[in-house]
């Protein structure tokens, strides 16, 4: 029989293995499989053999982690790294806008079995391409992070203020609330580019077929119809993050930099213009050009050279009559997109709408009203009180809600007091509660 093992062996084989004792390369691909950038840096900082290892390859292993991210989004983040630069300063033709629109289209189906061209593009198109995914999803995050650490809060006061005085600690947002937000701002660069693209027959969408809007307001429907794509809740986070960048940015130019931009421009331009023109001419050409790369770098900047250096680039860009023109035609991009959403989803003025009253019979209802005075316009009618309470629902329209809580996973806005209004239809002898009673309902909350 064969001899035991000596007590030395013995311990060897009872002590865990230790993960600095594992292969280089296998310690490599260990921290190259961390989805997560917080995560990364404090794993690669559990031993030194790790910590070697991640700052010999820390640009392969950050660019593999935003190239991961960026995947999560690829129907915009992979189309928009190929024709990106395309839509900005090259020409396309009705029928190359219609075959872009159709697959991406085709891209969102469920039974579609082909995967669209721009994926193969971005797979064959190797590191450079890879990285020109990494970038634009790096300003993408930067963007959603500004966002997040400035609006992650109610925007009505249900919670009773604390005794010391302080604000509530809110929790940090979860993967869910991220993803909503990152979708969104890339569903906004992708409507900025399509809208920005110079079409070689401008005339083609002028045609009843192909416009919409108002006859002294035409919008190209090209842009339009991407809106009808996208689920009712999906593009109302869109329509509430569309002002962020712009107001951002009006916000740091509107008074230190306004005479420079007036001086800067009014010297490419013969005829005087009112401060307004000139502001919208600029804001609207910095957002088309530099969102979502570059554009938080001017809006954070305190460094007044660098102000009067990036109104300098805009301006002189201006200079040339063509770029002028063009950016003058497109006019003020947020409000230009809150007509488009309100042809796709009607307004309560107009009962009918476009593509009409039953699209919002399957919308899931959010909490986002305040106790008491919920609703009580609308939730007497049923059904048509609320297609008509969707239809009216805007940034500003309501102060009985809160729509930014479209961004918000539940637990929270349940935790804010949020409630979910009720569109029950009243008997037909019963009159609509009074405000009152509506506000009895809710007497008993504990927020």
């Amino acid at each position: 029989m064969a001899a035991a093992g000596t007590s030395s062996d013995r311990d060897i084989l009872r002590q865990p293995p230790k993960l600095e004792n594992l292969p280089y390369d296998v310690k490599y691909l260990i921290l190259r499989s961390i989805s997560d950038h917080d995560t990364l840096i404090r794993f690669s900082q559990i031993s030194r053999a790790f910590y070697s290892i991640f700052r010999e390859h820390h640009h392969a292993l950050f660019q593999h982690l935003m190239f991961e991210e960026a995947s999560e989004y690829m129907e915009e983040s992979y189309l928009l790294a190929c024709l990106g630069d395309q839509l900005t300063s090259s020409t396309m033709t009705v029928t190359e806008l219609d075959s872009l629109y159709q697959c991406y289209a085709d891209s969102l189906s469920p039974t579609t079995f082909e995967p669209p061209w721009y994926y193969r593009d971005v797979r064959r198109g190797g590191a450079m391409m890879r990285a020109k995914v990494c970038e634009c999803h790096k300003g993408i995050k930067e963007h959603c992070d500004q966002f997040i650490r400035k609006e992650l809060k109610p925007k009505m006061k249900l919670r009773p203020p604390k005794e010391d005085g302080t604000e509530y600690d809110e929790l940090p947002p979860t993967d869910t609330e991220r993803g909503r937000v990152m979708q969104g701002l890339y569903k906004i660069w992708l409507l900025l580019k399509l809208h920005h693209v110079r079409v070689t027959d401008p005339k083609e969408f002028a045609s009843t077929s192909r416009n919409v809007g108002t006859p002294s307001y035409p919008l190209r429907a090209d842009v339009a119809r991407y809106l009808k794509l996208w689920d009712y809740w999906d593009l109302k986070v869109v329509q509430v993050l569309l002002p962020i960048f712009w107001n951002d940015t009006k916000a740091k130019y509107d008074k230190p930099g306004e005479n420079l931009i007036r001086e800067a421009l009014s010297s490419h331009d013969g005829d005087r213009q009112d401060d307004y023109t000139y502001f919208t001419l600029f804001l609207n050409t910095i957002l088309h050009l530099y969102f979502p790369q570059t554009g938080l770098r001017w809006i954070n900047t305190s460094n007044e050279i660098e102000i009067q250096q990036h109104i300098g680039n805009v301006s002189k860009y201006l200079s040339d009559k063509q770029n002028r023109a063009h950016f003058e035609s497109l006019g003020d991009f947020t409000g230009i997109a809150y007509i488009y959403f309100q042809q796709v989803y009607g307004s309560p003025s107009n009962t009918n709408g476009f593509p009409g009253p039953e699209a919002f019979d399957n919308v899931p209802l959010k909490r986002l009203c305040r106790p008491g005075r919920a609703m009580d316009e609308y939730s007497g009618q049923g059904l048509e009180g609320k297609r008509r309470f969707l239809k009216c629902l805007s940034h500003a329209s309501l102060a009985q809600a809160d729509l930014q809580s479209c961004m918000w996973d539940d637990w929270r806005l349940e935790s804010w007091g949020y409630l979910t209004p009720n569109f029950t239809p009243l008997p037909a002898d019963q009159d609509t509660p009074s405000i009152t009673a509506v506000e009895d309902q809710f007497e008993s909350l504990e927020l």
